[in-house]
């Protein structure tokens, strides 16, 4: 809440001898030369000839002062909050990156990272058995027993979960699913504070594939009826945390005004996002100049609208590019679009750093449907391995974690 506004003051303070004393106006510490207070003093000790009296009275007087003082500081440290609130850090790696099972055997190697972070994200294919055929990504997390470990930490975790899909228009199919992945957590020793929905009102509208055609106020229906299922679920309730349920949505597949009516739709099917996290085609953009040049003011404007509602404003951090050859090119490109986000709206409320790219080889071709990989590229050539996790520090390092750190600090900056 806003304590102050441009011009108010927070508290005047008596001028003592030849010392002027500071004060606080508009949320800044600077001087006067205001004698409010003196003045009522003195038209208080003008009446009084006991100078002990006098004396109690510029003690009582002082008092006064540093009352207001301190009332000011506090007033004045909540408007800064406010207008700063905490940023929220949560970190998804790529699902098929070789190091992702050193991040809970090897703590010490990312001990400044984990202090920024606050939420560790899984994919839907880390929490779900492996098709025939693939790699279990869940065996690999379970072998370092890798909710436990977040659980120790304090980390809290956040599942992507299907919400409303193309292949499930009604929504009868996606409670199950999420519920299913969380009982994967919780037998496993872990606790799911969040769910994150995969973009519901892209799939309604059947903008990927045009198999649902919901309009926003059927697709909101069913995302509230979602969210009042997984928190009804016994098993749910019997973990002792109902997840807070928070909404992805794709842009600039979806405009910035449908994304209001979306949000206004939700709000009126009774259902309220914690967060909103905006998934933003970076190369599309790059590559289209109206996109390009409107960026900042639909950023702008959504910040201004989730503001408004009270629902904190979000953005997926990641390269925009996929597939790449190497980590370099991901850092980079992902550090183009932190400085974007910076310059347009500061800070937002939260920022998610993820990947889902895949490496292409170093000699072939990064084009296509089906990538080649040589005997030069690493094992994980082809895979979601872009980019490694560690270490997170080294000029030469351009890995996850080191992206969590520059990133977060250049968005901290005013």
């Amino acid at each position: 809440m806003k304590a102050t506004g441009p011009g108010e003051e927070c508290c005047i303070i008596q001028r003592c001898g030849s010392r002027t004393k500071p004060f606080l106006t508009s949320g800044r510490l600077t001087t006067s030369s205001s004698t409010s207070l003196n003045s009522a003093a003195s038209a208080a000790f003008g009446s009084v000839n006991n100078k002990g009296a006098k004396a109690m009275l510029r003690g009582s007087a002082y008092q006064l002062w540093i009352r207001f003082l301190v009332i000011a500081i506090v007033m004045t440290m909540a408007t800064v909050s406010a207008a700063n609130p905490p940023l929220a850090v949560w970190f998804m790696p790529a699902g098929q990156s070789p190091d992702t099972n050193d991040l809970f055997t090897k703590p010490e190697e990312w001990a400044k990272t984990r202090s920024l972070i606050s939420a560790f994200v899984f994919s839907p294919g880390q929490v779900q058995p492996a098709p025939a055929g693939h790699d279990s990504l869940l065996a690999d997390l379970s072998a370092v027993d890798a909710f436990r470990v977040l659980k120790t930490w304090g980390m809290k975790i956040a599942l992507g979960v299907p919400a409303l899909k193309e292949w499930d228009c009604t929504g009868r199919q996606t409670a199950a699913i999420a519920i299913a992945e969380m009982k994967t957590v919780y037998n496993r020793g872990g606790t799911v504070q969040y769910l994150g929905m995969d973009e519901p009102l892209i799939s309604a509208l059947g903008l990927n594939k045009p198999i649902c055609h919901l309009d926003i106020n059927e697709a909101a229906a069913i995302v509230a009826k979602f969210a009042r299922t997984i928190s009804a679920d016994p098993t749910v309730r019997a973990s002792g945390t109902i997840p807070e349920i928070i909404d992805t949505e794709a842009y600039p597949s979806l405009t910035v005004e449908q994304i209001k009516s979306w949000i206004d739709a939700l709000l009126g099917s009774g259902f309220k996002p914690a967060a909103f996290d905006l998934d933003v085609n970076v190369n599309y953009v790059n590559i289209h100049r109206e996109l390009k040049s409107r960026l900042s003011n639909d950023l702008q404007n959504l910040q201004k609208f989730l503001r408004k509602k009270d629902i904190p404003f979000g953005i997926i951090i990641w390269s925009g590019y996929d597939p790449l050859r190497s980590d370099k090119a991901y850092y980079e490109h992902a550090m183009d679009w932190v400085r974007i986000i910076h310059d347009a709206i500061g800070r937002p409320d939260r920022v998610i750093f993820a990947s889902w790219v895949t490496r292409c080889s170093l000699t072939e071709s990064c084009r296509g449907p089906k990538l080649k990989c040589s005997r030069a590229d690493p094992a994980y050539c082809n895979k979601m391995s872009v980019p490694l996790n560690l270490p997170e520090n080294g000029q030469n390092a351009f890995s996850h974690t080191r992206l969590v750190i520059d990133g977060t600090k250049l968005l901290m900056e005013h």
